[in-house]
């Protein structure tokens, strides 16, 4: 059985010191990405962009306080905005434990197999069809108590079981959590540990593949409209709808240029979405220090001076080419 070895990190664990672990025998880390309807945690961002820096192969999770399907699919889009901007190369994973379940009855709401069932189906459901592999983090007692046959068996099982060998659901799992009290390089105090049952890079890398060959099915719909020229610098709509799945979701396969730009003017500038080939946002922040002082995490503002400043400059010499 393949066996690579992994964690799991939050804010829990602080400033993890990612060029360590780069150098041991860890070789994936699963970060949350938040929890309930829209929070992210704390260390998210920097945990997932010096993993990508480095490029060591990671994965999220988002912990569920829903109540209903409803709230689980919204769970589920918070998720899909906050990882759009990252590479990911394990699993999307549904997190959903004795803390939701007590929410839950707090809440006035009685927990049942049926129930769990409905709202874990509606978030990995969604998250599915935005083009990530879904996965659901369970243990035994849920795998039996709250998680019916089909979830079990439509979806990996990322599973929760301290022993010292892969018994059970984990010896089934495609993710093991085997340890709560682990101890690597680069971070100080007790870290999850886990191990990947299934080389998922490799499956990943292939269900991108199946899913940039569909793109050549994706039609844009003539409605006549123009894209402001000044954003042209910075937004081409059929590199945009084929690059993100969830508004691929959204939209259908049928969509109008004006629909795709109106989404990038109002949501997906802010969300530092790439939507032309030859300008990434994210890169562009780093390169410059100085607009990162300036700008901090106004990710519109950066749009805005490449194509008012920011590309002349560039052209000109005033400042090196970040690509």
């Amino acid at each position: 059985m393949l066996q690579i070895k992994g964690i799991d990190v939050s804010k829990y664990q602080g400033d993890t010191d990612f060029n360590t672990l780069k150098k041991s025998d860890i070789k994936f880390v699963i970060i949350r990405a938040g929890w309930g309807q829209n929070n992210i945690d704390g260390k998210f961002k920097r945990n997932i962009e010096e993993c990508n820096r480095l490029g060591i192969p990671c994965g999220v999770y988002w912990f569920s306080y829903a109540l209903n399907p409803t709230q689980a699919k919204a769970e589920a889009k918070a998720c899909l905005t906050a990882i759009a901007p990252y590479k990911l190369q394990y699993p999307v994973c549904f997190d959903y434990e004795y803390d939701s379940v007590t929410y839950s009855v707090k809440h006035g709401v009685n927990v049942t197999k049926e129930s769990a069932s409905a709202i874990a189906k509606a978030f990995l459901s969604t998250i599915e069809s935005a083009g990530y592999w879904a996965t659901n983090y369970t243990n035994l007692d849920f795998s039996k108590r709250y998680f019916d046959q089909y979830i079990m068996t439509k979806y990996d099982a990322w599973a929760a079981r301290y022993t010292s060998t892969a018994k059970d659901i984990a010896a089934t799992a495609g993710l093991w959590q085997y340890s709560s009290k682990g101890s690597v390089p680069g971070i100080k105090g007790n870290v999850d540990m886990d191990i990947a049952h299934k080389d998922y890079p490799a499956l990943i890398a292939k269900l991108n593949q199946k899913s940039s060959n569909n793109n050549s099915l994706l039609v844009l719909q003539k409605d006549n409209y123009k894209v402001p020229d000044m954003y042209k610098l910075v937004f081409d709509a059929d590199y945009y709808f084929k690059k993100y799945k969830d508004l691929q979701q959204a939209f259908g396969l049928n969509v109008t240029e004006r629909q795709l730009f109106e989404h990038f003017y109002n949501f997906g500038m802010k969300e530092a979405r790439q939507a032309k080939a030859d300008f990434d946002v994210i890169k562009y922040r780093k390169a410059y220090p100085d607009l990162d002082a300036a700008f901090k995490d106004e990710w519109s503002a950066y749009y805005i001076h490449y194509i008012t400043t920011g590309a002349n400059e560039i052209t000109s010499g005033k400042r090196k080419n970040y690509m």
